[in-house]
């Protein structure tokens, strides 16, 4: 469905357009002249603070990292982490409600409540981002993203136990700056991105501000008469920085970002089977592009934070950082979350979470020897309300009409110690050593209850309502790392490490009963070699990274029934695979990208995995028990696919800049993203599944040699695949949550300096 609209009339845009002559949230260079686009005949180093003890080139850095700057997010219009999910190896990311869920080489969690953490970790300019529910805010002048994979528990530490997203904001300029772009497209598109950066007083103290506002109509058409379309998109947010330097030795950077969103969101709103009853929904089945829901779909939320960075550089070997940070996240979330037209389930969610961290690191740098160590302070601060209504319907008798309501307040407070070192011990060999010691406390307090919806009994308490304890948990964790790097020439480096992962336990937000409310922390020994190597002048990189995992008390979560999450330790689960990536440059107007990778990670015992309610009929092998509320179902998942793991996923480009005279240039950009099948639940039923599937994206930009403006053409999944990113088993009907369809646009910088 394509419909033409304006931009809404919301405080959003009228701030948006206020911010005239602003940036892009990423940086986007529009007065760069056509011929330095195409000077370069060699492959161009990527700079990367990833192990914290400076600026490095990538390929010196001995991990699997990708990097994305900011010019190449804005080409490719990555507004997100969810954009770069295709183009990054072995790397999953979806949407749950209004949160993220990231896996890296199988890590990840599907769990998105309070009580657990991600598994992945989001830090934005050194600050941990707390939630999931915070990690899909839109990208504001951002310089690079660098996305970690393997377990970092050692430098970043706070649950970093799959991998970790670095998101780097641009540095306000001494020299005045303003940038704007503002895109077009289908459904309606309307985007306005902005930044102005300049000195307050030259040489010493220097400023930016940035907005972004993003307005679309719906995804997703609701086939229900007169009922909402979903999947649409109505947001903005600010960032402001403020560098001050009155000396060589001391910087003083604070930082301040909010943003906000209403927005009637897709969230498990395909029926992925069909009902055993006469529906609407029944007809779109595997549609993906069309929805049947009765109710509304509601999310409205806020998210932002402060923070305050100081460097002091005591002498030339050392040097001193303070982080400090305050953030908070709130949002509320009406669902209809039974993926048909009938009045069988909604549910709704509200949380509010506010934290504080505080970090101190030494950093130190000589000529044999670099290193950091630190201590690391976290508390937070979180509550969620979450009510689910199961009124009498075709699927519902009467007598279980019900209404649950759950109010869970989980406090956590994390104090970690953490050192790591590199020594050369010869010209070129070096060892890695490190370790953090991490301890955690969290305290849960439940408050549920259920009451009839029941004609007759309506409103009354159910037997065993109303529901109140309170836990507490404490966990530690040791996370060494070794490693051994040869860099046996300038272009050539082989490495290899042992790294312990740790996330730290937990508590089920919908637990009624202190007996299944807590879980163990899960840990994770990772073994990686890998060769990052330049070749032919830097005209071919090939970088190749080998691992194998050993998980512990994996945790695992699942939605077994209404407004019910079931999280466990299974015993145990192992990863193993290979990532290769390639860039070749054969002259200087052409490059070439491509990127293989391979997992294998499966369960290795874990006999009773809880079977959704509304896949029991889908999964063959499992073993059922009744109780008087009804069938409680498992399987053996033992040598079963962990979530969100496809076995393979491959990504080529290719980028072309052409000289079409003297005035003009144009740079093309067109890649390919595939992955195979992906399991999104233990028991691995197809039906949890999504078949392998490709995407195709592709840019066009006119780049005029003397002056200051740039237009471009997009376009992403241009064969308009539909495709499912994630599922769940929510107890009435399985359902899915659907990628984005085609997209195109038209895209207008301007800069002025």
């Amino acid at each position: 469905m394509m419909k033409g609209r304006g931009m809404k009339s919301t405080p959003y845009a009228a701030l948006a357009l206020a911010v005239s002559y602003s940036a892009p949230f990423v940086a986007a260079s529009a007065a760069q002249s056509a011929a330095d686009q195409v000077a370069s005949d060699q492959i161009e180093a990527v700079i990367v603070t990833a192990q914290r003890t400076g600026a490095q080139n990538q390929q010196k850095v001995p991990i699997a990292i990708s990097v994305y700057s900011g010019d190449e997010l804005s080409r490719s219009v990555s507004n997100t982490i969810k954009d770069l999910a295709s183009r990054t190896p072995n790397i999953t990311v979806s949407q749950v409600l209004t949160a993220a869920q990231v896996y890296i080489r199988g890590i990840g969690s599907n769990n998105v409540a309070p009580g657990s953490d991600p598994d992945v970790t989001e830090q934005i300019d050194g600050i941990y981002i707390a939630r999931p529910s915070a990690q899909l805010q839109d990208f504001i002048d951002v310089d690079r993203v660098e996305i970690l994979r393997g377990p970092q528990g050692t430098l970043y530490g706070r649950n970093a136990i799959g991998g970790t997203i670095n998101i780097i904001s641009r540095m306000p300029s001494d020299r005045f700056a303003a940038e704007n772009v503002l895109t077009g497209g289908n459904f309606g598109l309307i985007q306005e991105q902005a930044y102005v950066s300049g000195a307050l007083i030259p040489g010493e103290l220097q400023a930016s501000l940035s907005a972004n506002y993003e307005s679309h109509d719906p995804y997703f058409h609701n086939i229900v008469p007169g009922g909402q379309s979903v999947g649409d998109a109505s947001r903005g947010g600010l960032k402001g920085i403020v560098r001050f330097a009155p000396s060589d030795q001391l910087e003083l950077i604070s930082r301040a970002d909010w943003s906000s969103y209403r927005e009637h969101p897709e969230s498990y709103s395909e029926l992925i089977a069909r009902t055993p009853f006469p529906t609407l929904a029944n007809s779109i089945v595997g549609n993906y592009a069309e929805v049947a829901l009765n109710d509304i779909q509601l999310a409205i939320g806020h998210i932002g934070g402060v923070s305050e960075e100081i460097n002091y550089h005591a002498n030339d070997w050392l040097n001193i950082k303070s982080l400090s940070a305050y953030r908070s996240d709130s949002f509320s979330l009406t669902n209809d979350n039974d993926s048909t037209e009938l009045e069988l389930q909604l549910s709704h969610q509200a949380e509010q979470e506010h934290g504080i961290s505080q970090e101190v690191d030494f950093q130190v740098n000589t000529e044999k020897f670099q290193g950091i160590a630190g201590y690391y302070f976290f508390h937070d601060h979180d509550r969620q309300i979450n009510t689910v209504a199961l009124p009498p319907s075709v699927i519902i008798p009467p007598v279980a009409a019900q209404f649950i309501r759950a109010a869970p307040l989980v406090t956590s407070t994390s104090n970690a110690g953490f050192a790591q070192g590199t020594y050369q011990i010869i010209p070129r060999l070096a060892v890695v050593v490190g370790g953090r010691y991490t301890s955690d406390d969290k305290t849960f307090a439940q408050s549920a209850n259920r009451t009839s919806l029941n004609p007759r009994t309506n409103g009354a308490e159910l037997p065993g309502s109303p529901i109140a304890f309170g836990l507490t948990g404490h966990y530690t964790g040791v996370t060494p790392k070794v490693g051994i790097n040869w860099q046996i020439t300038d272009e050539a480096l082989l490495y290899a490490s042992a790294t312990r992962g740790y996330k730290s336990g937990g508590f089920n937000f919908s637990a009624i009963s202190p007996l299944i409310a807590s879980f163990a922390p899960e840990k994770v020994w990772s073994y990686e070699a890998g060769a990052k190597t330049d070749w032919l002048d830097h005209r071919l990189r090939v970088n190749l990274t080998g691992f194998v995992y050993d998980y512990k008390n994996l945790q695992v979560s699942q939605l077994v029934g209404p407004g019910t999450f079931s999280i466990g330790n299974a015993a145990s689960a192992t990863g193993k695979g290979a990532e290769l990536e390639l860039i070749t440059k054969p002259s200087a107007n052409l490059q070439l990208t491509a990127s293989l990778a391979h997992l294998e990670a499966t369960y290795n015992n874990y006999p009773a995995a809880s079977v959704g309610s509304a896949i029991i009929p889908y999964v063959p092998d499992k073993t059922c028990t009744t109780a008087p509320s009804g069938s409680t179902c498992t399987v053996n998942a033992a040598d079963k696919y962990l979530n969100g793991s496809p076995r393979f996923s491959g990504f080529v480009g290719a980028d072309y800049n052409l000289s079409i005279n003297a005035a003009y240039a144009l740079s093309l950009h067109g890649d390919y993203a595939y992955r195979t099948r992906a399991f999104f639940d233990p028991s691995n039923t197809l039906v949890q599944s999504q078949a392998g599937y490709g995407l195709y994206n592709a840019h066009i930009t006119l780049l005029p040699t003397a002056s200051f403006w740039q237009v471009e053409l997009w376009g992403k999944n241009l064969a308009d695949k539909r495709y499912l990113t994630t599922t769940a088993a929510s107890g009435v009907v399985p359902d899915g949550y659907a990628g984005d369809p085609r997209t195109f646009g038209i895209r207008m910088y301007t800069s002025f300096r």
